[in-house]
């Protein structure tokens, strides 16, 4: 299992290349809203910009359970539902809705480098142990070490 900080990074690529794919559909579908005409089909920019789209949405569901978890877990306000209810061609994610999700992301990381930081200083686990073992194993091998006492 990866590790808190660990997710949180990888959060940060997944919202970022979603972000990336809706502002993309977004372009393409103005591009073919514009057209006047008769138009058989879907333009081959749009139909990219959809494939992109896809996967990064799928990716983003996958990591909101455990968003959502970190979050009820630090107190830091969800911004994940508004992201994942974007209604394509009709409206666009704001400012306002990208500063919460970056605010949020921001807590989350801070909170998770804490929690290091709080693992490493309480001397639980000897100096010369935690320097070699990942970060994941120490967090896990304190929380284990919590359970039993």
């Amino acid at each position: 299992m990866v590790s808190d900080l660990e997710f949180v990074l990888e959060l940060r690529g997944t919202v970022s290349r979603y972000l990336r794919a809706v502002d993309a559909w977004e372009s393409a579908y103005k591009n073919f809203a514009r057209r006047t005409g008769h138009q058989s089909g879907l333009s081959l920019e749009l139909d990219q910009a959809q494939a992109e789209y896809r996967p990064a949405r799928k990716a983003l569901e996958a990591g909101m359970p455990r968003a959502r978890r970190l979050g009820l877990r630090y107190g830091v306000r969800d911004p994940w539902s508004g992201l994942l209810r974007v209604s394509m061609g009709q409206s666009i994610l704001g400012r306002n809705e990208r500063l919460a999700i970056t605010d949020c992301l921001d807590q989350l990381m801070a909170n998770c480098r804490d929690d290091i930081a709080g693992a490493r200083s309480t001397g639980s686990i000897p100096e010369s142990l935690y320097r070699w073992l990942p970060v994941w194993l120490v967090i896990a091998l304190q929380r284990v070490k919590g359970y039993f006492s």
